[in-house]
């Protein structure tokens, strides 16, 4: 459950910490005084959309801690995080450039963790679950929540993925036989090209450096031709290398060091001298031809049109010349594949077809039951003769289904009616404010016990509601938070003396700046309060009202 709540920076509040009890804990206090910016801030660190707008004016980041104590096995434990005593600590902050850390117990997590983690500690109930209730795509989820054959979900989902393996197996063979015959021309197309080009690997850099070299035949020939004569010619260096030498070889057999550069020189002439030769043999096969380079050119063009058609390089156009004959040869010989494919897919619709009727029989019966039980609810909050139905879609003929998604061919919408004579519509579009809180109020008090979260929050859930009613909210609330932590903001004094942890929130002005502050309220403090709620600032009305109220809910409480 949730021990604690830190925040800082967080909209009206500098710095406030709160303590929660087991248990019913309400929250109270005027309009506008900040209630749900704590619940803002819950969402926040529980990893919500950062909502840089929250930040308190002039700060440039926010800061929010919640402490939970979980047993043994618990879903931090499962994600890899660790604890002797149980207590875990989620704590994340946001700054006004759009920094935003999350930590676990001092460890770094992401918000995808953090999301996956808090959806199973705390339920938050507000305007936001109000529209969750009424999306009509949302209510197969919550009539599953209620109550699902886990072994049959299961079953249907692996008989949905043997459909998709197979429909995956029939795009490799073209889908259907006119998709087929649309590929077979297509790779035919494909591979005649690129067998046509006849291409060689080492091909295009080869024609690239005969395209460069014709291109400058003019300053190739006359550089080689230069070389020559500085190397070969009259007065070259050719024949100053030779004249060396013969003076250094008339003393070479004086001294070894004398011989040595005799050596060297040589060495150097007959150097010069192969240079010479080659600079001669280019000469004498250099030559241009205007033709050839124009087929360069074509070639060249050719292969970079199937290099970007069929891959970046000569290899990758082969590689994907050889897979596409591959291919076109499993098509052409698809029809005896096909057919088996066909048959397995027939049997799979018609065994997933079974398995999806038994799970829609099993939704039925369970809508059957949830629809009573909402009713009595609903008739428990002073709606006796509301009306609540889950409507399922047509189921499709078996000659007419051709596969489904992992939860079965079931759509399902809830219909409402709040008056007796009334037909039942659509709950998206007739249901009122108040009538949207006690059915969800409704709901959760059924499905509590099944999804098991230890805390729920539940942001102004008295909307639209008075009197008697708010009577039993106050006392349906008490029943669920005898088995569960709960969080209420409410207005009503009826649903207010039922808490077992009363929190005042009070705006106040310091410093010329508006501050939200937090305090928890003593059995008088709580008393006062309550008083407020019922008369305002009328005095001793207020107060024996305000101590019969909490006399009854104590006497309620303590009969739970």
């Amino acid at each position: 459950m949730l021990k604690s709540l830190f925040i800082k920076n967080i909209a009206l509040i500098e710095e406030t910490y709160i303590e929660f009890s087991d248990g019913l804990n309400i929250l109270s206090g005027e309009t506008g005084a900040g209630k749900s910016i704590i619940i803002d801030s819950l969402a926040f660190v529980l990893g919500a959309r950062a909502d840089k707008t929250l930040i308190k004016s002039g700060q440039t980041s926010a800061f929010v801690e919640s402490v939970f104590e979980c047993p043994k096995d618990n879903v931090f434990e499962q994600n890899g995080f660790e604890s002797d005593d149980g207590v875990f600590t989620v704590a994340r902050t946001m700054s006004v450039g759009g920094k935003n850390e999350i930590r676990i117990n001092g460890r770094l997590a992401n918000q995808a963790v953090l999301k996956q983690i808090s959806a199973s500690l705390v339920d938050i109930f507000g305007q936001n679950e109000h529209t969750f209730l009424l999306r009509p795509e949302n209510h197969l989820s919550i009539l599953d929540g209620y109550d699902s054959d886990a072994d049959l979900l299961s079953k249907v989902k692996q008989a949905s993925e043997k459909i998709d393996e197979i429909n995956s197996q029939f795009k490799k063979f073209g889908g259907n036989d006119s998709e087929r015959e649309r590929l077979i021309d297509m790779l035919s197309y494909q591979t005649n090209e690129i067998e046509l080009a006849e291409l060689v690997v080492g091909e295009d850099d080869e024609l690239l450096l005969q395209k460069k070299k014709g291109q400058a035949f003019e300053k190739i020939s006359h550089s080689c031709s230069s070389a020559m004569d500085m190397l070969n010619g009259q007065g070259s260096c050719l024949s100053n290398v030779s004249a060396s030498a013969n003076f250094l070889s008339q003393i070479s057999n004086i001294d070894p060091q004398y011989d040595e550069l005799f050596q060297r020189l040589n060495s150097v002439k007959y150097e010069i001298q192969d240079i010479a030769e080659t600079l001669d043999d280019i000469l004498g096969n250099l030559s241009f031809d205007q033709y050839e380079l124009d087929r360069i050119e074509a070639r060249l063009d050719k292969i970079k049109l199937l290099k970007r058609k069929y891959g970046g390089s000569i290899e990758d156009v082969l590689a994907f010349c050889q897979e596409a004959k591959q291919k076109l040869d499993e098509l052409k010989n698809a029809d005896h594949y096909v057919a088996k494919l066909k048959k397995q897919k027939q049997i799979a619709l018609g065994e997933l077809y079974d398995l999806c009727q038994q799970l829609s029989a099993f939704r039925q019966k369970t809508a059957k039951t949830l629809e009573q039980k909402i009713m009595s609810e609903l008739c428990d909050l002073g709606m006796k003769n509301a009306t609540f139905v889950v409507v399922f879609d047509k189921i499709p003929s078996k000659e007419d289904f051709d596969g489904c998604g992992s939860l079965g061919f079931d759509n399902v919408e809830f219909y409402f009616s709040a008056n007796k004579g009334e037909p039942v519509k659509p709950l998206s579009k007739i249901i009122s404010g108040g009538e949207m809180s006690r059915f969800m109020l409704a709901l959760k008090n059924i499905t509590a016990k099944i999804e098991k979260i230890p805390t729920m929050v539940f942001d102004e859930i008295d909307t639209g509601i008075s009197g008697k009613i708010a009577e039993v909210v106050g006392q349906k609330l008490a029943k669920v938070s005898h088995d569960y932590q709960c969080l209420v903001i409410t207005h009503l004094p009826q649903i207010a003396a039922m808490s077992d942890e009363h929190l005042l929130i009070e705006k106040y002005v310091q410093d010329d700046k508006t501050k939200t502050s937090v305090k928890k309220l003593d059995e008088n403090g709580k008393i006062d309060e309550i008083a407020r709620l019922v008369a305002g600032d009328i005095g001793e009305y207020g107060q024996l009202h305000a101590k019969d109220l909490v006399k009854w809910a104590n006497r309620f409480k303590k009969e739970l």
